[in-house]
């Protein structure tokens, strides 16, 4: 999210800290593919608005809370 708030500085700074470390790439492109590559995957899997994930084999689930993110999910068009 911090590489969008360069192009869109009215996103609020909502983030998970240990997430964005954990899941990035090695530079700005790299993480903005990965990005791309996870949005892609949850339009195909998940309904809009969905928020509970597993991100790893332990089973244990994880909450992303942005709600910028689920602002900008539920506008039309």
């Amino acid at each position: 999210k911090a590489l969008l708030r360069e192009s869109w500085p009215q996103l609020s700074d909502a983030g998970d800290a240990a997430i964005a470390a954990e899941y990035r790439g090695a530079d700005a492109a790299q993480t903005m593919v990965a990005a791309e590559t996870f949005k892609d995957g949850y339009r195909r899997q998940f309904f809009v608005g969905a928020n509970t994930f597993q991100l790893d084999d332990d089973g244990e689930a994880y909450t992303l809370e942005d709600p910028d993110m689920m602002r900008l999910a539920r506008r039309p068009g």
